[in-house]
C-alpha cells in the first residue's frame, strides 16, 4: 500500500508539473511584448517571467539573468 501511495503521489505531482509547464509555454509563445523598458522609473520588465530589474543593471552591466526564472 505504501508503494501504491508513493506512485500515486508521484504521478499526481508529475501531471501538475506538466500542466504548469504547458501554461507557461503557452503564455510565453503568445506574448507579443517581451520586455518593457521604463526610462522614467529606470526599470525593465520581462513579461514572459514577470520579473522587473533596474535598467542600469541590465543595460550597463549586462545582468540579463536578473530577468530570468
Amino acid at each position: 500500500m505504501k508503494e501504491l501511495k508513493r506512485r500515486l503521489v508521484s504521478r499526481k505531482s508529475e501531471r501538475m508539473a506538466e500542466e504548469k509547464k504547458k501554461l507557461r509555454d503557452h503564455a510565453i509563445h503568445n506574448t507579443k511584448t517581451i520586455r518593457t523598458y521604463d526610462f522614467k522609473k529606470q526599470l525593465v520588465t520581462d513579461h514572459r517571467t514577470g520579473k522587473t530589474a533596474r535598467l542600469k543593471e541590465v543595460l550597463d552591466k549586462g545582468r540579463i539573468d536578473l530577468l530570468r526564472e
